[in-house]
């Protein structure tokens, strides 16, 4: 999956950014600290899924915001659109909430992650332990804000699945 564009809506403001990517690699760089360089990359992984509302940097209403992320895979260009927990994806009629998104992210990507189950459940429906695209994403989710205070990253999200489930 490459990135092609990204834009970011604050409806509430009347405000909007629009970023275009290389299809190799790129970098955010400003030349002072608090100018939106991490409220960039924390904003492409809202969109992907990954859920870190809570570390958004103060005055980012992520809430106020529509997320729009065009991209391509396999050669075939697509895109996402995050409103709060909603998830507008091409191919779909409706808005996708968390759970059905969590089937679409995996079929974009190829991959069939699932959560391991206890001896004591019995599979009814195979896919109720797809994973989020939270979790699918989390590996590759670094905070550096927090990474500066000695923590690689910090995540939420394993917390979601109770302790028997990781």
């Amino acid at each position: 999956m490459t990135f092609d564009k990204f834009i970011i809506l604050d409806y509430v403001n009347k405000k909007s950014l629009k970023l275009e990517f290389s299809n190799t690699q790129n970098l955010i760089v400003g030349k002072r600290n608090k100018i939106g360089k991490s409220s960039i990359v924390k904003s492409l992984f809202y969109t992907l899924g990954y859920n870190n509302g809570s570390s958004m940097p103060d005055g980012w209403i992520y809430n106020n915001m529509k997320f729009k992320l065009f991209f391509t895979n396999n050669g075939e260009s697509s895109y996402i659109i995050r409103h709060q927990d909603l998830f507008y994806v091409e191919g779909s009629e409706k808005p996708l909430d968390e759970k059905e998104y969590r089937y679409w992210f995996q079929n974009l990507l190829g991959i069939d992650y699932r959560l391991k189950l206890s001896r004591e459940k019995e599979i009814q429906n195979a896919n109720e332990y797809k994973i989020y695209a939270s979790a699918v994403i989390m590996p590759f989710y670094i905070d550096q804000d927090i990474s500066w205070r000695g923590t690689p990253y910090k995540s939420e999200v394993m917390g979601m699945y109770g302790q028997s489930s990781y």
